[in-house]
């Protein structure tokens, strides 16, 4: 299951050679879940989707599966952690302090 979101995150579009966005590639019930929870937090798309990527890498090489709304619980509390500081710390940085400390119940 992991590799499938690997496959996901990685995939190329035909038509601009560019990654795809991320969200696009969900059903569009799992993306409305996700923005929903991004809007009430100050970091920007691109920072989840590196946030993400960064929590599948460290879930991969712990050879762990989890399903995309555990993803996003896991990430939702990481940022809702950070609360109102300024600046914002890097979210891909904080998950794998997260992670590394308190790791990751599946």
């Amino acid at each position: 299951m992991i590799a499938d979101y690997r496959v996901a995150i990685e995939t190329f579009s035909p038509i601009h050679g560019e990654l795809m966005d991320w969200l696009e590639q969900m059903k569009p019930r799992e993306s409305e879940k996700w923005e929903r929870i991004m809007a009430h937090h100050p970091f920007s798309q691109e920072d989840w989707e590196s946030a993400r990527k960064r929590l599948v890498s460290l879930l991969t090489k712990e050879e762990r599966m989890v399903d995309d709304s555990s993803l996003l619980s896991y990430l939702d509390c990481c940022a809702e952690s950070v609360g109102s500081v300024h600046p914002l710390p890097d979210f891909a940085d904080l998950v794998e302090e997260f992670f590394q400390k308190y790791g990751m119940d599946s």
